[in-house]
């Protein structure tokens, strides 16, 4: 007989966090790092636009089966053309810890899609719009949601879905670099080479692991994000708020941490801030300064960092994400098609702009295909990023 326990408010999530954290390290349990009592509980604390939340507990008998951990935040629904941001609506917008739940595996006589969409389905008034990311091409939760009584529905963003790339890792880092084309192993050996020798071999890689190194790495990221394209194209802000020292501090102590930074001369020029947990590493975000661009810092950082974790022993899978970056495609060694999701109540604001992005998007797309075609997408990027040569990282 199977049973729900609701979680509201942070005293309910203090009381149940000991059973969450024992059932999320079963080795049958599908779980994200994000789902840690411990992360949720410094989200919820330090995020100030959070509305409201949900963690809803599935029991088989005592025992938690799964998790469904949303949460709602007040803030702008961007409507984006490409990279161009053409309009800003506030809404509430549902979000879910980890972009997805946790779930016993074992528990095979159970379609935990099933009760996802119909939990999603309840919240339903607390949200005016949410966002499922890689959903995979062909998931039960798709079918489930095509219903004509239910009070939302689902819009992909795209028309096409994209691609999740993972690196699953062969027995070491010989076979995995001898497994690429030649010419792509010679292209990336050569740009460490370059950056060595150039340096008089002042290259090194720092990586950042302990409660201890979570301040020095935030002051990292926030010194070379403002000079990223990323900020050029979407907008300096602060990288070391109380709010990224609590979630990484909360991440270090469960012993997830895994960020590193590239220092050419004593000069930080590029991070990576990733997390690693139950054998996956949660390639979370690199970015570099643009003056370096010439370098390939992004390309010479991964070169540097995947032996690190080869040799570590411990990670199994490597985690880059959604979308088809050139990056993730040249060290990715296995991907599966999904789409990005919004969910939305019919008939409803964020309905009219989910259908509204989804148009603007299939757009972009088709400029994107003419410039590519008219060989003026190096142009454009060029423009929006704000660098020469884009044909690296």
């Amino acid at each position: 007989m199977l049973s729900t326990i609701e979680i509201r408010s942070l005293l309910d999530l203090k009381l149940h966090k000991e059973e969450m954290s024992s059932f999320l390290s079963k080795q049958s349990v599908i779980s994200s790092l994000y789902h840690q009592p411990v992360y949720i509980e410094q989200v919820l604390s330090t995020k100030n636009n959070i509305k409201n939340f949900n963690i809803i507990l599935i029991k088989n008998k005592k025992d938690i089966i799964a998790i469904y951990p949303f949460y709602v935040v007040y803030e702008n629904f961007d409507l984006k053309l490409g990279l161009v941001d053409l309009i800003s609506v506030p809404m509430r917008k549902l979000r879910i810890f980890g972009n997805n739940f946790a779930f016993d595996n074992s528990c095979d006589f159970i379609d935990f899609n099933s009760y996802f969409k119909d939990a999603l389905d309840r919240y339903a008034d607390h949200y005016d719009i949410g966002f499922l990311e890689a959903v995979p091409v062909g998931s039960t939760l798709i079918s489930h949601f095509s219903c004509a009584n239910n009070n939302v529905r689902i819009d992909p963003i795209a028309k096409n879905p994209d691609n999740v790339w993972l690196l699953e890792f062969p027995e070491s880092w010989d076979e995995y670099i001898g497994a690429m084309r030649y010419k792509t192993r010679y292209n990336l050996n050569c740009r460490v080479k370059k950056i060595t020798c150039t340096f008089d071999g002042h290259v090194r890689l720092q990586r950042y692991r302990e409660v201890v190194d979570v301040e020095p790495f935030l002051f990292v990221l926030n010194d070379i994000y403002q000079h990223t394209w990323q900020a050029h194209a979407f907008g300096c802000f602060c990288r070391n708020s109380e709010e990224d020292r609590a979630k990484n501090v909360a991440l270090a102590e469960l012993g997830a941490l895994d960020c590193f930074a590239l220092y050419v001369s004593g000069e930080a020029i590029a991070y990576l801030r990733g997390y690693q947990h139950k054998g996956i590493y949660y390639y979370e975000e690199i970015g570099y300064k643009k003056s370096w661009r010439k370098f390939a810092p992004g390309s010479v950082l991964n070169m540097l960092m995947l032996p690190i974790l080869f040799s570590d022993g411990n990670i199994k899978t490597l985690d880059f994400g959604y979308g088809d970056n050139d990056y993730k495609q040249i060290f990715g060694n296995k991907f599966y098609s999904a789409h990005n999701i919004f969910l939305v109540k019919k008939w409803s604001l964020g309905a009219i702009l989910s259908r509204l992005q989804h148009y603007l998007q299939s757009f972009y797309v088709k400029i994107r295909n003419l410039l590519l075609m008219l060989k003026m997408d190096k142009k454009i990027r060029f423009f929006l990023k704000g660098k020469k040569n884009v044909n690296h990282i």
